[in-house]
């Protein structure tokens, strides 16, 4: 309600309390196909593919001369699998494949396949016009295969092997700490955000795995 306006919105707006349980919904079913496509011996996806597939860009690698991390030992048994794994949270996709045999050439189109199946392609023709549920901005713009890239807040490198704050999070986080050391006081919704930073930190001595991997990231609407 806006005064003494009733609103109806068509859309599931992130402003809305239930939208992110309905996004998962949506998102949850989106990915468990992707992963059952990925995995599939009889697909090939130079034959059935989302027809955005042309506008991915190349694989994105590092300095050959950057060695290969060598990874601890797991904490709990994680069943082999060379297909690699698709993800999401809530509107983000997120593929983690090993750069082998031809991985990286199924990776990111099972997702795009699976997303331009799910949520039906649109007519040339359409009586009421609306825009493509894939984000093309940021398939452009993350779309692309990289040994390091940053996911949910997080940079990782999954050939050092490191977990870590982007570089513009790391300054806004050391800067609110350097304020509250200045002034010598903090409210407790301040000292709260910073805990909860601080127990973040925990989560950069681990390891991601024992092999290169390739990570790819891609946002629907």
């Amino acid at each position: 309600m806006c005064e003494q306006i009733g609103l109806i919105s068509l859309r599931l707006t992130f402003g809305g309390s239930p939208c992110p349980n309905e996004w998962c919904v949506a998102s949850e079913l989106c990915t468990d196909l992707a992963n059952d496509i990925l995995h599939c011996e009889e697909w090939n996806p130079t034959e059935l593919k989302s027809p955005h597939t042309i506008n991915l860009p190349p694989p994105s690698y590092l300095d050959e001369s950057i060695p290969f991390a060598l990874a601890s030992n797991l904490d709990v048994l994680i069943p082999e699998d060379d297909k690699g794994r698709i993800d999401d949270f809530i509107d983000n996709g997120m593929v983690i494949v090993p750069d082998i045999g031809e991985n990286k050439n199924r990776a990111v189109p099972s997702l795009l396949l699976t997303i331009h199946l799910l949520f039906r392609p649109i007519e040339k023709k359409e009586v009421i016009y609306r825009e493509d549920c894939l984000s093309l901005d940021k398939l452009a713009e993350e779309g692309k295969l990289s040994e390091v890239l940053t996911i949910l807040g997080w940079t990782i490198d999954t050939r050092r092997l490191t977990l870590a704050l982007p570089k513009k999070k790391f300054d806004t986080w050391m800067s609110d700490l350097s304020d509250i050391l200045i002034s010598k006081k903090s409210s407790c919704k301040e000292l709260e955000k910073i805990i909860g930073r601080l127990n973040h930190e925990y989560a950069k001595q681990l390891l991601l795995s024992s092999s290169p991997y390739l990570l790819r990231r891609s946002k629907w609407e």
